[in-house]
């Protein structure tokens, strides 16, 4: 007896923890209920993915939520509705939150510490130039050389 889907989705190029390969996936309800080989797996609707690439669990954060014609879909808290942006965004509050606490700990530290300010000055410098100098050459590198390439390296 062959498993239903909703749709399945043939030579689609999957990017996961596996790595990069051209597979077949089945998606019921929106999730992924088959990987690979479905031929136990019927269908309402197949399409052809063959170039097209799949990022499972990966949430884009410029998702636009307001196409046209669906104005319904107007409401500002639209998105905290989407049950994978909760904990996306619960996530990067508490993540920015620590980061702070962090930052702010340490400056606190160096100056009950040297009570300089000029020793703080060196700290912000010693955070702030490293972090200038990998995203100008982050974004460098993608013009410069092949993608493929750069993205197994990394």
């Amino acid at each position: 007896m062959k498993r239903m889907a909703d749709l399945i989705l043939k030579g689609v190029t999957l990017v996961n923890h596996d790595g990069v390969g051209v597979r077949d996936l089945a998606i019921l309800e929106g999730r992924i209920v088959g990987l690979g080989d479905l031929s136990n797996f019927a269908a309402a609707e197949t399409l052809d993915c063959k170039g097209l690439h799949i990022l499972p669990g990966v949430i884009d954060s410029q998702v636009h939520l307001r196409e046209p014609g669906l104005e319904h879909k107007e409401d500002p808290l639209a998105v905290l509705r989407l049950p994978t942006y909760r904990p996306f965004a619960i996530g990067r509050l508490l993540s920015a939150t620590a980061v702070m606490l962090f930052t702010s700990t340490v400056f606190w530290q160096v100056f009950k510490i040297s009570d300089s300010e000029a020793q703080l000055a060196v700290v912000g410098l010693v955070q702030f130039v490293p972090a200038v100098g990998l995203t100008l050459g982050g974004g460098v590198a993608p013009d410069r050389y092949d993608k493929r390439r750069l993205f197994d390296t990394v």
